[in-house]
């Protein structure tokens, strides 16, 4: 998976090492390759639309985004782009 930063540039830190599932989803996501204890989703203005933190189950609850393109950021860092449905 390549990640692009909120620049449009590739995020060497993490490009290719994370992967985030299910995509499109509905409730939960899960992300491999990086444990952070919290998630903060951006609609497509840039505005912060939620931070979700990470349950035990090593998930991170999206219920309550309204259907969208969220860029998610973990840490400072850009990990990848969520459609929720």
């Amino acid at each position: 998976m390549r990640v692009l930063g909120p620049t449009g540039t590739a995020d060497a830190a993490t490009a290719n090492s994370v992967a985030l599932y299910p995509n499109p989803a509905t409730a939960t996501v899960r992300l491999s390759g990086l444990t952070a204890p919290a998630l903060a989703f951006y609609d497509a203005t840039g505005r912060l639309a939620r931070t979700a933190s990470r349950t035990a189950d090593g998930t991170y609850d999206v219920r309550g985004l309204a259907p969208g393109l969220y860029a998610m950021r973990a840490g400072g860092r850009g990990v990848g782009r969520l459609v929720v449905e």
